[in-house]
């Protein structure tokens, strides 16, 4: 596939009141995002609730987006999953539905060692024929991928990418300098907060969650780094931190995670693009009452369609 770079969002997943897939949203969803100028999709990540999502409608999120898509960007499907069997299957459906990569946690609910993450990644490359994107996300798999391990993956070509979500921009530059040199291997930051810091560090681009909402704001991130205009990127940065701010206003009861990708989806929802914020369960959907603040943060970044 063509070289990875820029902004690519990790999708989020609409869904009706019942919790099926909704289609038509994550057509709306795929229009928002093409327009505004991201360079790629990563439907069924963290983001996209994947791990809540049953084989079918992960399936069905696959088939949506690539049907809204009409071959104009690279999509990267998430292949999150308990085992390396699984991850394969995922992998399998994947390549067999026409996206340009997939994108692999190590495997989660167990404790694995570093030899036996390597070992992982290997099996799946071997077992299908798709570039392989690394997704280093310690705070949900429970385990980081060292700089050894990427670079034992990397330089074997075993993968082509990291989406580095450790949460840890030290990290993220040690990682780029492990891997300095190897032909052909792009590194994402998935830190929504210092997405101009990643990339004056020498990122390839951003996987950034809150770019559901707002993708011209990472876009100009990146144009401007490319450009080297530190204050416009500085700016838009600065959008997004207060953007993030929506995160925060979820049920009293729910856990971060429903209250994050809640906000994500009731923005979505007030920008016209979902019907529901509706949350795969067992997560908290965010209530009425809690709407308000969250307008009010889309009001005051105009981010707001003006019929709202």
């Amino acid at each position: 596939m063509a070289d990875l770079h820029g902004v690519i969002p990790p999708l989020l997943t609409p869904l009706h009141a019942d919790g099926s897939i909704d289609v038509e949203s994550i057509h709306r969803l795929v229009a928002h995002l093409t327009e505004a100028g991201v360079h790629g999709l990563f439907p069924l990540g963290s983001t996209g609730e994947a791990a809540q999502l049953t084989n079918t409608q992960r399936r069905q999120v696959l088939e949506a987006v690539i049907e809204a898509n009409q071959g104009k960007l690279p999509i990267l499907a998430g292949i999150i999953a308990s085992s390396t069997a699984s991850a394969i299957e995922y992998a399998e459906e994947a390549h067999q539905l026409g996206v340009d990569a997939v994108v692999a946690t190590a495997p989660y609910y167990y404790t694995y060692s570093q030899p036996e993450i390597i070992a992982h990644f290997r099996q799946l490359h071997a077992a299908v024929d798709i570039p392989i994107v690394a997704y280093n996300i310690p705070s949900m798999v429970k385990m980081n991928l060292d700089q050894k391990t990427i670079n034992t993956l990397a330089q074997e070509g075993t993968i082509i990418a990291l989406k580095d979500t450790s949460g840890d921009v030290s990290a993220t530059r040690g990682i780029m300098l492990a891997c300095e040199g190897i032909e052909g291997f792009h590194i994402f930051s998935g830190l929504e907060w210092v997405s101009d810091i990643a990339l004056e560090i020498g990122a390839d681009g951003l996987v950034p969650g809150i770019g559901n909402i707002a993708p011209a704001d990472y876009v100009a991130i990146y144009d401007a780094i490319q450009n080297g205009d530190l204050e416009t990127a500085r700016h838009h940065q600065r959008r997004m931190i207060e953007l993030f701010n929506i995160c925060y206003h979820g049920h009293s009861q729910a856990s971060y995670s429903a209250g994050a990708l809640g906000g994500f989806k009731t923005a979505m929802q007030l920008l016209g693009i979902f019907e529901t914020r509706q949350m795969a369960a067992p997560m908290t959907t965010i209530p009425d009452e809690n709407v308000a603040p969250i307008r009010e943060i889309l009001e005051k970044l105009d981010l707001l369609p003006i019929e709202a």
